[in-house]
């Protein structure tokens, strides 16, 4: 019999002419005949096998190499990102219209996929609680994205977010109110926003003065420059803001022209230590 009662394999490596037989009582233990040129191999349970050998025959003559060990590696499970930090929220609170809502933040490390975003309170005062997990029922935000604008809010909103990657979404976090952003480096400033004018006859003169206000943007300017277009000649580009325009200090948010026959074209820009802003125009305001 090949194999005994004790769980050993018997396997030999050349054959004999001779017929072997073995007999075995009807009660007893069968016992092993180990042959010279035959190996055995475990076959109780936990038992190693018998390592086998590691080159096979291919064809007459040649023998193959088995292929190297290798070690499965599976790769680092991916993890919801940390929340956003160094989270800054700012309102122009010196217009008393409704104006910009400026929002700022700085990137978790690692692997991100968006952001989600939440505002309460954004149009009045009340402030409704908002969702209590973070997820895909908020604003969307891309990757990319480091700052967000409102551009008209009548009062100050309580904002949220979170980034979220495939593996889920971080804590979520609340941007603190009234606090500008103070870049470590200067910024470029954005555009000023949300710019009105309009005429007021209330003088006296001949001619009404037109009221231009506007609001600064998120980063801290040094100043503007306006430009009063009273036409002939070629509107300025986008790019021509520059120190050769009207210089108006950091805190200006008005300006009044005195007098205005012909309604004007009016350009402004922000600036700071980085450099100048792209230049908007301010609307034609309706004449009565």
């Amino acid at each position: 019999m090949g194999e005994s009662m004790s769980g050993q394999v018997a396997s030999c490596s050349h054959r004999f002419s001779p017929p072997l037989r073995l007999r075995a009582g009807t009660v007893g233990l069968i016992a092993l005949l180990t042959l010279p040129g035959c190996t055995t191999a475990s076959n109780r349970p936990g038992a190693s096998p018998t390592p086998v050998s590691p080159t096979a025959a291919t064809s007459p003559g040649q023998v193959q190499s088995p292929a190297a060990a290798t070690t499965a590696t599976t790769p680092a499970q991916v993890q919801p990102p940390a929340a956003p930090t160094a989270l800054h929220e700012w309102v122009d609170e010196t217009s008393s219209r409704s104006v910009p809502a400026y929002f700022e933040w700085t990137p978790p490390t690692g692997t991100i996929s968006g952001y989600y975003f939440w505002i309460k309170g954004a149009y009045t005062s009340d402030v409704t609680p908002p969702p209590s997990v973070c997820g895909p029922k908020w604003e969307k935000l891309p990757a990319s994205a480091t700052t967000l604008m409102m551009e008209s809010v009548q009062a100050e909103p309580n904002a949220f977010i979170c980034a979220y990657n495939d593996a889920g979404t971080s804590p979520t976090v609340e941007f603190p109110q009234d606090t500008p952003w103070a870049a470590a480096q200067p910024t470029i400033p954005g555009a000023p926003a949300a710019l009105d004018a309009y005429l007021d006859a209330t003088g006296g003169g001949t001619y009404p003065a037109e009221l231009l206000d506007w609001v600064g943007p998120l980063e801290r300017v040094t100043g503007f420059y306006i430009e009063i277009w009273h036409g002939g000649g070629d509107i300025p580009a986008p790019t021509a803001c520059d120190p050769s325009w009207t210089k108006l200090a950091a805190s200006a948010r008005t300006y009044t022209i005195p007098a205005v026959e012909e309604l004007p074209s009016v350009f402004i820009c922000a600036f700071n230590d980085a450099g100048i802003s792209p230049m908007v125009k301010f609307p034609t305001p309706e004449q009565e």
